[in-house]
């Protein structure tokens, strides 16, 4: 049976960990993960193994991490697979985005989609210099005239459809990282339960704790051995929706979406390249044709890498506690620790809840509006089924549709403040066609109808692709529960 990690008696193994928080004010000994700078002296514990999840440069000066407007993706350092983070060599260094920063904690990288491709519902007549059939085609007024058809040797390009940014449907919280209380604290009887996961800067985790790599773990407290579950490059979402346990896993995926050809440029000229002849009717293909790949090699949103890490052992003292209003990841699939609930949305009435109400005011009312009067009816945030985006009010437009997000019911605007939700979308983007072949027969009208005369060459109306994707746009992702402190008695987990 393996005994508790050792410890210097002076470290404070919470120095670092960085939760989840639904409240504007800060709790003792912990700050806003915002990218602000500390100067170490001022804070006396982040220093030796402690200064470890922290960028500390050679003046002293400690840069806290800035998550505002990111989602959280497990750190993979796993190289040669496409499991966990396959595109990791895109990732770049929080504080020097100048610096690549492949398999490590503090990258960040962009949004993506999936590879994909469209097929087009139709295929217009194309052009080129080179005839390749023709037909005959009769007008009231001026008999008949041959058509040419023609193969469209450049490439053509669809409407952008799409949102500014890829995102699952989630909701704004706060990420706070501990850094210590500047008062003398007396070191206590570690209070932190264990099976909670949270979130880690370092390679090496903080006594007591051990990295989510799905490997096993000799548990000294619960004297048995347990496995540890796999995390790496991967998202949280809350669980609880239909058919979504603790711990199952989800591919990425993009919603349905589909695309308009708004014009096909080109003239009536056999010499000059063209698109289709709009003199009169246009025609399409019955088959339809395959528009050209487009894409990553997954959907992802914005978003910086931790570790997650895993409460393993007690017996550690520490300076610290989670406070009151911290929101974790729970990996039980029965119960939560005493003192503390499931993040499911509940109405706050109880007086045992009196702390937990005094933090969190009417930031998660399902019905809140921007105009509202403080004081409002109390709820639990509602993460099931959803992911955790960090509030953006950096004033770098990390979330550009900020300003359009909704309370939960989504009857009302309220902007970028703690509690909205965004549903989930696609970044705009294109495809190209690489060429339209000639059809001899005439299978029916793409757009628009004959009138005496000719009406230019550009079209009127658009062609539309066959929708592709699914019902939501999200990230591979790992099924956990969120969990928010109510009281300072944290134990055993309750059935």
């Amino acid at each position: 049976m393996a005994a508790p990690d050792e410890v210097d008696p002076s470290a404070d193994p919470l120095i670092g960990v960085i939760v989840m928080w639904g409240s504007d004010s800060l709790p003792d000994g912990w700050v806003f993960c915002d990218g602000r700078t500390l100067l170490s002296a001022d804070y006396p514990h982040i220093t030796g193994d402690c200064a470890k999840p922290f960028h500390v440069d050679a003046n002293g000066m400690v840069r806290v991490p800035d998550m505002r407007g990111l989602f959280v993706r497990g750190v993979d350092d796993r190289t040669g697979t496409t499991e966990g983070d396959p595109d990791a060599a895109s990732r770049v260094d929080m504080f020097d985005p100048t610096l690549p920063a492949p398999h490590a904690p503090y990258s960040v990288q962009l949004s993506t989609f999936a590879s994909h491709t469209h097929e087009y519902q139709t295929a217009p007549v194309a052009c080129s210099a080179e005839v390749i059939s023709t037909f005959k085609f009769s007008t009231s007024d001026s008999g008949d005239f041959p058509v040419y058809l023609y193969l469209f040797t450049s490439s053509v390009t669809d409407a952008q459809d799409g949102a500014k940014e890829t995102r699952p449907l989630n909701m704004y919280l706060r990420y706070i990282i501990c850094v210590g209380s500047k008062l003398p604290t007396p070191a206590l009887a570690d209070p932190t339960p264990l099976g909670l996961i949270a979130l880690w800067g370092a390679n090496q985790p903080p006594p007591g704790w051990q990295l989510c790599k799905g490997t096993s773990y000799d548990a000294y407290d619960l004297g048995e051995e347990i496995t540890i579950p796999d995390l790496r490059g991967q998202f949280i979402r809350g669980a609880g929706q239909t058919g979504r346990s603790v711990g199952s896993t989800q591919p990425d995926a993009f919603q349905a979406h589909q695309h308009t050809y708004t014009q096909f440029p080109g003239t009536f000229t056999a010499g000059l390249p063209m698109a289709q002849y709009l003199g009169g009717d246009c025609y399409h293909e019955a088959s339809g044709r395959t528009g050209k790949t487009g894409g990553s090699t997954e959907t992802r949103p914005v978003n910086a890498a931790f570790h997650y890490i895993i409460k393993c052992a007690r017996g550690v003292p520490s300076k610290s506690s989670l406070p009151i209003g911290a929101i974790v990841m729970w990996s039980g699939n029965k119960g939560v620790p005493v003192g503390w609930e499931v993040c499911s949305g509940m109405k706050l009435e109880d007086p045992m809840y009196k702390d937990l109400q005094a933090i969190l005011q009417s930031n998660f009312n399902p019905a809140r509006t921007r105009y509202d009067p403080s004081g409002g009816p109390c709820f639990l945030p509602d993460l099931t089924g959803r992911f955790v985006r960090g509030i953006d009010d950096s004033g770098q437009n990390r979330d550009p549709d900020n300003a359009a997000r909704t309370n939960l019911d989504g009857k009302a605007t309220l902007g970028p403040v703690l509690g909205s939700v965004q549903p989930g979308a696609v970044a705009a983007h294109s495809h190209s066609v690489s060429s339209f072949p000639g059809e001899e027969s005439l299978e029916g009208l793409v757009f628009g109808s004959y009138e005496d005369g000719f009406r230019g060459w550009n079209s009127r109306k658009g062609v539309s692709t066959q929708p592709e994707g699914q019902g939501e746009t999200r990230p591979r992702n790992t099924a956990l529960v969120f969990i928010i402190k109510y009281s300072e008695y944290s134990e055993e987990a309750r059935p």
